[in-house]
């Protein structure tokens, strides 16, 4: 079950053109960092996604 979870995150990932490592990196940290996340701010589709998350973004 909690596979299929994974795999679904990654896929959403993949999808919204986002490195899945660096993504899951990222929300990891931030689940971690934050009393008050925002759950919008963590979605694969969110502004607030950084660049090096990002496909398309230069190193």
């Amino acid at each position: 079950m909690r596979r299929r979870k994974l795999y679904g995150v990654i896929q959403t990932a993949i999808a919204n053109n986002l490195k899945p490592l660096y993504y899951l990196e990222y929300i990891f940290e931030q689940i971690q960092k934050k009393d008050n996340l925002q759950i919008e701010d963590i979605l694969p589709w969110s502004d607030k996604i950084p660049d090096i998350c990002k496909k398309n973004a230069t190193k």
